[in-house]
């Protein structure tokens, strides 16, 4: 089947034109299509030069008078409206589509590739499911860090983290789950937990498996630039999500990041939506906010160390006992190290992450 492009002039046209040809035709002037319709003749050469719209009492005089439709006008006047509104949207969006996220999706290939902006804008906006980029905008999460990135000097763009979040959603959407079931989810986790002394890469898919047969889609995407975000979750009335970076450098990040997100979905029963490190919009929350994230981590942190545990850890000094002592409690010993680095604030630490990766 041969597909036919649809071309979307870059100007509007005003019904007014088409009034002032349709005079000339017939050989009538304003004024005399004023007297006879009985509009008045200052609204005929407003609506003729383009000042003016055309009701719907001035299309069935113009019908009766000049024997064109008034389903004609009015739709001439509905399509002029719309492509104004537009051409005006597109002005205003113009430096939007520049924004660096936006061409990422696009070079990502969540958003196909467009001839016009016009274009550009409906797929973007078609994307998140919103009808204008303000109320996208309006969505943009504030970056007040509740757990402070490795990286000070971190540039967070919200649109970014945008980005990610819909293409993590989008995602989950697609894994078939079975209706959400903290029990089940719960004793998932613990199972999970032993899974902790191996590559993440190696047993994704059976994560995702285990979570889905419990009602909780967990999907790996990978962060858009300055998005700066290690995980997020949220929780549907039937279902919840895990979103995690794709991309991390050490596996420790991977699982402290996926207990963080599940401590969330088991500990709140309302639907939300957390994402790791940023904040919310209002003032009021920000303490609630902080709390949950400091559940969230402390579920972490017990799950993959536990407490009875903890005591050992300043004695960990080398690689061998630091190996030895994840292989004893059963997780990857760059979980143990992290742990370490994190508790003695040591950035030296990542050297020791990678050598036992």
């Amino acid at each position: 089947m041969k597909e036919t492009n649809t071309i979307e002039p870059d100007f509007a046209v005003y019904p007014g034109r088409l009034l002032a040809r349709v005079l000339k035709q017939r050989e009538m002037t304003q004024k005399e299509l004023a007297e006879r319709t009985g509009i008045n003749k200052k609204t005929i050469n407003d609506i003729v030069n383009g000042t003016a719209a055309i009701t719907y009492g001035t299309s069935v005089g113009l019908e009766r008078v000049l024997g064109v439709p008034a389903s004609f006008w009015m739709n001439a006047e509905s399509i002029y409206q719309t492509r104004k509104k537009r051409l005006e949207e597109l002005e205003e969006h113009k430096n939007f589509l520049k924004e660096p996220a936006l061409k990422e999706l696009v070079s990502r290939r969540f958003v196909p590739k467009s001839k016009t902006a016009e274009e550009s804008v409906n797929n973007i906006l078609r994307f998140f499911r919103v009808g204008s980029v303000s109320v996208l905008q309006s969505q943009f999460p504030i970056g007040v860090s509740l757990r402070q990135s490795q990286s000070a000097k971190a540039k967070r763009d919200p649109l970014a983290l945008l980005c990610w979040w819909r293409c993590c959603e989008l995602e989950c959407e697609k894994i078939a789950c079975r209706n959400y079931d903290a029990s089940k989810f719960k004793a998932a986790v613990q199972k999970i937990r032993s899974m902790t002394s191996r590559r993440p890469s190696e047993c994704f898919e059976q994560i995702q498996k285990m979570c889905a047969e419990c009602g909780v889609a967990v999907v790996a995407v990978d962060q858009f630039k300055n998005a700066d975000v290690k995980g997020a979750a949220e929780r549907r009335k039937e279902k919840a999500f895990i979103m995690l970076n794709g991309h991390v450098p050490f596996a420790d990040i991977f699982w402290f990041s996926f207990f963080h997100e599940a401590g969330h979905i088991l500990k709140t029963m309302r639907n939300f939506r957390y994402i790791e490190g940023w904040g919310s919009r209002k003032e009021s929350d920000r303490n609630r906010l902080e709390e949950e994230e400091r559940k969230a981590n402390d579920f972490a942190r017990s799950l993959l160390i536990p407490k009875k545990y903890e005591s050992e850890l300043p004695s960990l000094k080398t690689s061998q006992q630091i190996a030895e002592f994840a292989d004893r409690i059963g997780v990857h010993p760059g979980i143990v190290v992290g742990r370490l680095g994190h508790d003695r604030h040591k950035k030296a630490f990542d050297e020791l992450r990678l050598a036992l990766s």
